[in-house]
């Protein structure tokens, strides 16, 4: 697989939620890996139609591939909330790729997959 031909964009979204149901879309942020960022901001509808038309530009097939922490519990859901199916779109998340990387499927795993410690596990900075 050729990783160069992909186009990794960091995608966050904060919203606010009553249990498992999201009622309220605050803003999204999206970052490039050469450093872009777009930013959304979603609480009263301004930028909704903005977001939608640029994420359709980024459907599986295009090259761009979205990157979020435990986007299942998030990302996933503020796409069904936009009305879009998070399905169309390539996605990496990186709370399932620590899962993986230190086998902690099991119930009593001892490694903790949280973004913080992922983020110190796994990045150096340089």
């Amino acid at each position: 697989m050729n990783i160069s031909k992909y186009k990794y964009i960091g995608i966050d979204f904060e919203y606010v939620a009553d249990g498992d149901d999201i009622k309220h879309l605050i803003c999204c942020v999206m970052h490039g890996a050469n450093g872009s960022e777009l930013r959304f901001w979603l609480r009263n509808g301004q930028d909704t139609d903005k977001l939608k038309r640029t994420l359709k530009r980024m459907k599986r097939g295009t090259g761009y591939v979205f990157v979020a922490h435990a986007m299942e519990l998030a990302e996933a859901r503020c796409f069904t909330k936009l009305g879009i199916d998070p399905l169309e779109f390539d996605w990496r998340d990186t709370w399932m790729e620590a899962k993986i990387l230190t086998n902690s499927f099991f119930q009593n795993a001892p490694e903790s997959c949280s973004l913080i410690e992922c983020i110190a596990k796994y990045l150096t900075v340089q």
